[in-house]
């Protein structure tokens, strides 16, 4: 199993803490920065790449230019950024972030690694939950 972690912007500024202290942070197999409301992106993201490690890898969110310029492994695409998928070079982890069948199949078909799927279960600002068990 692939244990994926997202970044939570509440720890940028302390980021020596998180990466040493947060197990979740410490036994993912590839984590995502992502941080929707910073006004200094390219520069914490610049930060978090130092924590990349050779077991781990580290994915940008939806910044193609950026992930290359700080040499991220991989890039996590929004649900509205699907289309760019097809415009991410090879040598970048691709995933996508769906919430319908029809998202899926668009990331299939612009050649995603991989894909997240949510809500699953109920989550403020997220809408209704899509499955429940």
């Amino acid at each position: 199993m692939i244990k994926y972690a997202i970044s939570d912007p509440k720890f940028y500024s302390n980021l020596d803490y998180a990466f040493n202290n947060f197990i979740r942070l410490k036994e993912a197999n590839m984590l995502l920065f992502r941080d929707k409301n910073s006004n200094n992106y390219d520069k914490t993201a610049q930060e978090f790449i130092k924590f990349r490690s050779h077991n781990r890898k580290f994915l940008l969110q939806n910044d193609i230019d950026l992930a290359c310029k700080l040499d991220f492994d991989g890039i996590h695409f929004s649900s509205n950024f699907i289309h760019l998928l097809k415009d991410t070079p090879s040598n970048l982890i691709k995933i996508a972030s769906t919430h319908n069948i029809k998202e899926i199949e668009l990331a299939n078909q612009y050649g995603a690694d991989f894909i997240t799927f949510s809500p699953i279960f109920a989550t403020p600002n997220k809408g209704q939950q899509i499955y429940a068990y």
